[in-house]
């Protein structure tokens, strides 16, 4: 049984999920938009559900890209997912806000955390037969 991958595998899924993170990321931020221009949403809570979407997006790419044994990964995932999200920021708005670069990172590297934690390792407890009589 195969305990690791290769790097250009882990190097993929690394990139799966970042690519995941994004598309979930651009979609929850396309219903919030939805939202705040409808009047559901007020100007005054835009800024903790970006946070919160950021979060959410980090967390499933890096469920997505984690696989048992390598329990890092999903942080990884989550950093490539951040870095994608200022590299769009950068194309599309004239310069990069490292305040707002840096203010989304919290709540990605939350996300990555959180991905991290409920992967896990892969390995679970040992079960043992308890009770059983062996035969002679």
């Amino acid at each position: 049984m195969r305990q690791g991958m290769g790097s250009g595998q882990a190097a993929k899924r690394c990139a799966l999920g970042a690519a995941l993170a994004l598309g979930v990321y651009l979609a929850l931020m396309l219903l919030l938009a939805l939202l705040a221009v409808r009047g559901v949403v007020g100007e005054e809570s835009v800024a903790p559900l970006v946070a919160a979407a950021a979060c959410i997006a980090a967390f499933l790419g890096g469920v997505a890209s984690a696989w048992p044994g390598a329990s890092a990964r999903p942080l990884a995932a989550a950093l490539a997912f951040w870095a994608l999200t200022q590299l769009l920021g950068l194309l599309t708005f004239d310069g990069w806000s490292s305040a707002r670069g840096l203010w989304l990172l919290l709540p990605t590297a939350a996300g990555g955390g959180l991905a991290c934690l409920v992967r896990g390792d892969g390995k679970k407890g040992k079960r043992g037969r308890r009770g059983r009589k062996t035969r002679k």
